[in-house]
């Protein structure tokens, strides 16, 4: 059935049946309740993993005392590498300002040039799609 065949038929609600007013009520009362008898069994049981009549003093149980920490030896670095054999290996070499300042420069042209010429590629698509 379609919503609009059910529109104008609704049924009403069902209209609930006669009470007595002289009817009992009753109230949960939870003191009332049955208790069991028996006290249910444990569903958790300890089992002992140790041998029966084994008895461990409670001296033994303790942990033995942690050992002394070694202390490390403190070398210079002279005894471990001899001093004649310096290499650097690949450090690089001291900033030379002039050849920064001109590398800074030679970048900046770069992106002012590139700049310039997508400007002046935009500006001619623009004028002729204009035209």
């Amino acid at each position: 059935m379609s919503a609009r065949a059910t529109k104008g038929t609704t049924k009403p609600p069902p209209i609930p049946p006669a009470r007595d007013s002289q009817e009992k009520t009753s109230i949960y009362d939870s003191a009332q309740r049955k208790k069991p008898a028996e006290p249910a069994q444990q569903l958790v049981q300890a089992i002992s993993m140790k041998t029966p009549g084994q008895r461990v003093p409670a001296d033994a149980m303790r942990a033995e005392p942690e050992p002394a920490l070694k202390r490390p030896k403190l070398r210079a670095m002279s005894e471990v590498t001899p001093a004649e054999n310096q290499q650097l290996g690949y450090f690089a070499p001291p900033v030379d300002p002039r050849h920064l300042r001109r590398r800074r420069t030679r970048d900046l042209t770069l992106v002012l040039s590139l700049s310039i010429i997508v400007a002046s590629v935009i500006a001619l698509v623009i004028w002729f799609a204009a035209r």
